[in-house]
């Protein structure tokens, strides 16, 4: 009796030992194969940009959102986005520039709209939906939280970082040491409407008008809308000379940005390179 109830034991154990042994090779299969999409992911994004001779490089383009989380800090529901460029690196961690209007808090009447409609949705408690998160996605398709560093309100002019195991991509974009000439061609690239994909990039090309004798902005024949605040704009040589950040009203090719000198000022203040 003794030697049945041991070999039941020993079947047992046998069993609930190739069972987890199961579950670890399944493990490290779903892992494994997850590296290799990924790997295959980022070979066909690098094929994409490397293939594109734009002057606006494709890896420092960024697409910004503005969420809602619960109390957890899980992501509810996209609100209002907005497009950035990277600026240079340091390690891991990326640096850009956006538009403050979006970067901003939430005004009252915003987040007592988006309170409502959290309440069409379901939520018992639209309470416990005010923390507002920040994401952006990089051009791997990869999601991460931002943060704001510093933002100009007059000026418009917003400066970002994030970590991204991917950082080594972007390039370092050089701050123009003087504004184009009239009529120079500039470039962007951004996301209007929200406008976006890892695998799109929407070029625009332009030119430059010239900037407002005493007031916070220069002007392009650039087209935006909602969405695309906050996009670098560079000159023939892949230097920066604006952030766009204003569209005129029923005519969308004119478009207005930050000035060099207020980049270059919210640059110094936080130590980040010119």
């Amino acid at each position: 009796m003794k030697d049945i109830i041991l070999l039941i034991t020993k079947y047992t154990l046998g069993v609930i030992l190739l069972y987890l042994l199961s579950i670890l090779l399944l493990q490290s299969c779903t892992s494994l194969k997850q590296n290799i999409e990924n790997f295959k992911h980022v070979s066909n994004m690098k094929k994409i940009y490397n293939n594109s001779d734009s002057i606006f490089p494709n890896e420092n383009f960024i697409f910004l959102q503005k969420s809602i989380a619960d109390a957890k800090g899980n992501k509810i529901d996209g609100l209002s986005s907005a497009s950035g460029i990277v600026i240079g690196r340091k390690n891991n961690t990326l640096y850009g520039l956006t538009a403050a209007h979006w970067c901003k808090d939430f005004e009252t009447q915003e987040l007592t709209g988006i309170l409502q409609h959290m309440g069409t949705l379901g939520h018992e408690k639209p309470e416990d939906f005010k923390n507002a998160i920040y994401a952006n996605v990089d051009y791997f398709g990869e999601n991460y939280f931002l943060n704001i560093l510093d933002m100009n309100e007059i000026d418009d002019v917003c400066l970002v970082s994030f970590e991204s195991r991917y950082a080594s991509q972007a390039e370092t974009i050089k701050i123009a040491d003087n504004y184009p000439q009239l009529g120079e061609e500039i470039y962007t690239i951004s996301a209007p409407m929200g406008v976006k994909s890892p695998t799109i990039r929407n070029h625009f090309k332009g030119k430059f008008s010239g900037c407002i004798e005493n007031e916070v902005e220069c002007l392009y024949t650039l087209p935006g809308t909602h969405g695309s605040s906050g996009s670098g704009i560079l000159n023939e040589d892949g230097e920066l000379v604006g952030v766009l950040t204003i569209s005129v009203y029923g005519f969308h090719n004119i478009t207005g940005g930050v000035k060099i000198e207020a980049i270059n000022d919210i640059l110094e203040r936080n130590n980040i390179r010119k």
